[in-house]
């Protein structure tokens, strides 16, 4: 049996590390305990729900990336998948030109085949994103 041994220096390193990994969530040992089972059982980070408290509690808005869609309203996010809906179409009709120009003879073959069912998938995908 090979036995790791660590040394004090790394004892005492992994001792600091750890310390700098622990958060003291409250003085009362109950309460911190209580916290630590809800975000376990809600399978989240304490970091994170911390984190999103302190942000709140600051009234922190989150930071808008430069050139990140906004999808914040209804209207917007409806746009958005209609500009999908225009792409997947005018890819499903370039499927087609490609389909139509594939030769006679070749009509049964795996690049024809592949053809038609890669467009009826994209006919599947714009019906179910296409709303009124």
């Amino acid at each position: 049996m090979i036995r790791a041994s660590m040394s004090i220096a790394d004892k005492e390193q992994s001792a600091g590390m750890s310390s700098l990994k622990q958060v003291k969530i409250s003085v009362n040992e109950q309460i911190a305990f209580e916290f630590k089972a809800a975000c376990s059982a809600a399978e989240l980070s304490m970091a994170v729900v911390l984190s999103r408290y302190m942000a709140d509690y600051a009234k922190i808005k989150p930071v808008q990336v430069e050139n990140e869609p906004d999808y914040s309203s209804r209207r917007l996010r409806r746009e958005a998948i209609k500009d999908i809906v225009r792409q997947l179409e005018a890819i499903r009709d370039e499927e087609e030109r490609y389909r139509d120009n594939i030769p006679q003879n070749l009509r049964g073959s795996v690049r024809f085949e592949n053809a038609e069912e890669l467009i009826a998938l994209l006919d599947d995908a714009i019906d179910a994103l296409t709303f009124e």
